[in-house]
């Protein structure tokens, strides 16, 4: 399933908007939505993200079962939350003047796809999970938290990518690796994805066949079929998002 060419002009220019407002509160947008996830901000305030939502520092982002979320932020940095899951957006913070910033997240269940904007070009963006610490720069990488706190991190493609725990880091700079950690203990070296992982990473943050999501806000477009990789929203400063360039592979990654 694909994006409509006007949701993507729509998405794209409403982050363009966003970017060039004088609200530095607002950090990115909901670019794609399916079913009803639910962003909470810091005082407690909750509301159904829908297309064109302003998202915001500190907010949480809960999905249920048949939910994802697809948000694009000022630095063209791209995440896709997946089915029950769990998110905060910690820290957000970009200068578009001078290319720089620093962004951290924090995930406590569920799926993630990272795709780096300009933020992660500079600095590492930083992801925390019950059971490990990790970082990334100018890179692409999934997670999946399980139910016991257990992390899955796979590093797709980038610069470097680092994760730690009980003291130990492991580092790399070698595309489609994976290593699992266990709450409390440290990391296992980065090993290389075994055959059709790659496909079934892809295929948990796609559009379930005959699911029919997405949600309608007063003034927005209809929520729109996540497809597996496909970065939506544009990128004003240059970085992860993808209006009209280059077309991109199942990862997100230029092709």
């Amino acid at each position: 399933m694909k994006f409509s060419f006007t949701r993507l002009l729509l998405s794209t220019t409403a982050l363009v908007a966003l970017a060039g407002g004088d609200v530095y509160a607002k950090v990115g947008i909901a670019s794609v939505v399916e079913g009803e996830p639910i962003g909470k901000s810091q005082a407690g305030t909750e509301r159904t993200l829908r297309v064109g939502v302003d998202m915001e520092a500190d907010e949480k982002v809960t999905t249920k079962e048949n939910d994802r979320a697809h948000l694009v932020f000022l630095d063209g940095t791209s995440l896709t939350i997946g089915p029950n899951s769990s998110l905060v957006i910690d820290k957000y913070v970009y200068d578009p003047e001078k290319k720089t910033g620093e962004m951290a997240l924090t995930v406590s269940k569920g799926t993630l796809r990272f795709v780096g904007g300009v933020i992660s070009k500079k600095s590492e963006v930083k992801v925390t999970t019950p059971s490990a610490s990790m970082g990334i720069r100018g890179g692409i990488f999934t997670v999946a938290v399980g139910a016991n706190g257990a992390t899955q991190a796979n590093f797709l493609y980038g610069a470097r990518f680092s994760i730690t725990s009980g003291g130990v880091t492991q580092t790399t700079t070698t595309p489609n690796t994976q290593t699992t950690i266990t709450p409390g203990a440290p990391p296992p070296p980065m090993t290389t994805m075994p055959p059709g992982s790659f496909s079934t990473q892809v295929a948990s943050f796609q559009t379930p066949p005959g699911f029919q999501g997405g949600n309608n806000g007063p003034g927005n477009t209809p929520g729109g079929q996540q497809t597996g990789g496909q970065q939506v929203g544009g990128n004003p400063q240059g970085g992860g998002g993808n209006a009209g360039g280059a077309p991109r592979n199942a990862a997100g990654r230029s092709a």
